[in-house]
């Protein structure tokens, strides 16, 4: 898609999923407009909302500028209610010369980020708390390797376990189902 970066496009959203389920308590929210570029990729996750902006730079406000590639989070409710000025954002990934995002995938409580760092594939388990508000970085690899990862989640509903796939120039192809938590 083609984007201008002066002027942001309007993400619509249903709030429906932030509620408990079977919450019948409130009606169904109207569709909400998220000023949001339209190269964005955008997930809930708990009360965050997590953006990873993969086509372009964006400035939710002036002074604040999040570049390229970025992953940044920020409160949904508040978000959605108020829009992106004066917003609390988080980093969880910036781009520099020698790292690079891979993926991500999300748990029931885990979010798990996966980076390359000279060549280095690196996973970040990030743990969601605080009523479900803020992402809390819980580990690390240990030792990074020259290797390729895929993981995804085994049922993100129910559970922390997630497939790990892990191959490399020199051990063959390994799948393992792992618990983040």
């Amino acid at each position: 898609r083609c984007h201008s970066p002066s002027r942001p496009a309007l993400w619509k959203v249903k709030a429906d999923h932030l509620l408990a389920p079977n919450s019948s308590t409130r009606p169904a929210e109207p569709f909400k407009q998220l000023q949001l570029p339209t190269d964005v990729e955008i997930d809930f996750v708990g009360n965050v909302l997590v953006i990873h902006l993969v086509g372009s730079s964006w400035s939710p406000e002036n002074g604040k500028l999040f570049p390229q590639g970025s992953i940044v989070y920020v409160n949904a409710h508040k978000f959605m209610k108020y829009g992106p000025t004066n917003r609390i954002y988080h980093v969880l990934f910036e781009p520099k010369p020698r790292v690079s995002f891979e993926t991500y995938i999300v748990t029931k409580a885990f979010f798990i980020l996966s980076t390359m760092e000279n060549m280095r594939s690196k996973l970040e388990f990030f743990k969601l708390e605080k009523d479900a508000n803020k992402l809390r970085l819980v580990g690390t690899d240990d030792r990074p390797r020259i290797r390729f990862v895929s993981i995804r989640p085994v049922d993100p509903y129910d559970g922390d376990k997630f497939c790990i796939q892990v191959q490399s120039y020199l051990e063959p192809t390994q799948l393992w189902i792992a618990d983040a938590s």
